[in-house]
């Protein structure tokens, strides 16, 4: 038989995921608004996203966000590896700092558009 202690904490986990929800919802549609004005702001509103999905424990979504946000990136900027070192770390758990060990990594490719990942978050 489940305590009421056990339906106290399911609901307190439901309503922090709604709230980590709203989060990564609204940092994507901060970078849909953006995506032809200011490909920084994107690039940022899109790491956010994926840090906000990681920490709501849907890693997976996080490892999405973070391939679109290659689309918006040229491989010479600071972003570019601050990018790819949230990636890694997204995937494995393990942090590294690429810029210092100058790796040559091809950024990965994405399927998903802005769009198509509010549809995802929407449907979660």
């Amino acid at each position: 038989m489940l305590s009421e202690n056990h339906f106290i904490k399911n609901e307190k986990f439901v309503k922090e995921n709604q709230y980590w929800k709203n989060q990564i919802k609204a940092m994507l549609t901060k970078a849909q608004k953006n995506k032809n004005k200011n490909q920084s702001q994107v690039i940022t509103a899109l790491r956010h996203a994926a840090r906000f999905a990681f920490l709501a424990g849907e890693r997976i979504l996080a490892v999405e966000i973070m391939k679109t946000t290659f689309q918006f990136l040229n491989n010479n900027s600071d972003q570019y590896y601050n990018a790819l070192s949230d990636l890694h770390f997204y995937e494995t758990g393990e942090k590294i700092y690429i810029k210092h060990y100058n790796f040559k990594i091809k950024p990965p490719s994405s399927s998903k558009n802005l769009e198509e990942l509010l549809h995802l978050i929407i449907d979660l």
